[in-house]
């Protein structure tokens, strides 16, 4: 089990901030309430399972309005709290290494793409190199990671 945090740009004139997370069959696994809930974050209090996939919402209070995000006509948000598996390989990895295309790649295998796009587009941005072998091959530049 594991305390997720949740990050969000703050709304103008908001006086609170409520986050709710669900499971993926909509049952409410969390909501904190709107008075406890910092301007821009929260740290989950309660514990979510690892390996499994929520979605989130955070609904912002502007002059007694309510406005929700992401919007009930958009995409949900879903996000995943790795295995005991990918959290071993991933600590693994930083403990290594800081390196953004190594990082980036252990997104990419686990499915965390935009995570995955922002450290192999680092990595790109800085001329990095990798090894394989006794071989050195420059990083530079980056197709589509869909």
């Amino acid at each position: 089990m594991t305390e997720p945090a949740f990050v969000w740009q703050s709304i103008e004139r908001a006086t609170s901030y409520q986050v709710q997370v669900a499971d993926l069959n909509g049952h409410e696994v969390l909501k904190k309430s709107k008075s406890l809930v910092e301007r821009d974050k929260m740290v989950s209090t309660q514990s979510l399972k690892r390996g499994s996939i929520y979605t989130w919402t955070v609904t912002a209070i502007v002059q007694g309005n309510e406005i929700a995000s992401p919007a009930s006509s958009a995409s949900e948000v879903r996000f995943k709290i790795l295995d005991e598996r990918d959290l071993e390989t991933l600590q693994r990895v930083q403990s290594v290494s800081n390196s953004h295309l190594l990082l980036g790649l252990f997104y990419c295998q686990s499915r965390f793409n935009g995570r995955c796009r922002e450290r192999v587009s680092r990595a790109s941005s800085r001329k990095s190199s990798f090894f394989v072998g006794s071989q050195t091959i420059p990083f530079r530049s980056v197709k589509a990671l869909e």
